[in-house]
């Protein structure tokens, strides 16, 4: 019996990494401030297991028109959200922290409304890596959690114009 289950446990699948085990993503978790919101936001640690630097070059999920990687910022007393004007590094040996008031992946123009507990499938495209699919639970329960600055009082003025990836593309 116990041979059996020294066996089961050397033969158990490895966790699913890209790029043979380079980029890893921990403790993901989205959230969207309101059932009738068009936009939410997703959060997590992306760590780089390679020697060399790789870069998040895409964000892709069926669950929003069009998803960016945002950063946070504060401009006189206003939280202010703007897409990243280059790719996102994740330093070799490292860990990239994609965290509320800071640098994370931004979904606009929803194609239905996130329901707590569902899981959004999201594709991350590296650089080296290349593409890694997750599965993003949605914890509602975060909003209770969170900062004064919210998604919903963000000034999103520098987006102005811009396709959000809703009806009509």
């Amino acid at each position: 019996m116990l041979r059996a289950a020294l066996a089961a446990l050397l033969l158990a699948a490895p966790p699913a990494l890209a790029d043979e085990g380079h980029i890893e993503i921990h403790g993901a978790y989205a959230i969207s401030p309101t059932p009738q919101s068009t936009t939410g936001a997703a959060y997590m640690m992306i760590h780089n297991h390679a020697s060399e630097p790789d870069h998040l070059l895409s964000v892709a999920s069926p669950a929003a028109g069009k998803v960016q990687v945002h950063d946070s910022s504060e401009v006189d007393g206003v939280m202010r959200m703007e897409p990243l004007a280059e790719p996102l590094e994740i330093p070799a040996g490292s860990v990239a922290m994609l965290q509320r008031g800071g640098t994370h992946l931004m979904f606009m123009g929803l194609a239905d409304p996130w329901e707590d507990g569902e899981s959004i499938p999201v594709t991350l495209t590296f650089e080296h890596a290349g593409e890694v699919t997750v599965d993003v639970p949605v914890d509602l329960s975060r909003l209770a959690d969170a900062p004064a600055d919210g998604m919903e009082d963000m000034d999103h003025g520098s987006m102005e114009g811009m396709d959000m990836g809703g009806e009509g593309d």
